[in-house]
């Protein structure tokens, strides 16, 4: 999903981070399972979605 939304829109930016190779990155923004998704807006936390999401969910949470 996240591969079809990122060529589909140039609004919206996707970072891959893996965990296990990123400690800092996830403790940094709480990541205690996999998968994650952060959803920010100019550097801000919006939205934090846990496990699997439906691509209409995460179409609607980021506005695509």
């Amino acid at each position: 999903i996240i591969k079809k939304l990122s060529k589909e829109s140039k609004k919206v930016r996707f970072i891959k981070v893996n965990v296990m190779e990123d400690l800092e990155t996830a403790k940094k923004f709480g990541v205690l399972a996999t998968p994650t998704i952060i959803i920010t807006n100019d550097g801000k936390v919006e939205d934090v979605l846990v496990g699997p999401v439906p691509e209409k969910v995460l179409r609607e949470k980021i506005g695509v």
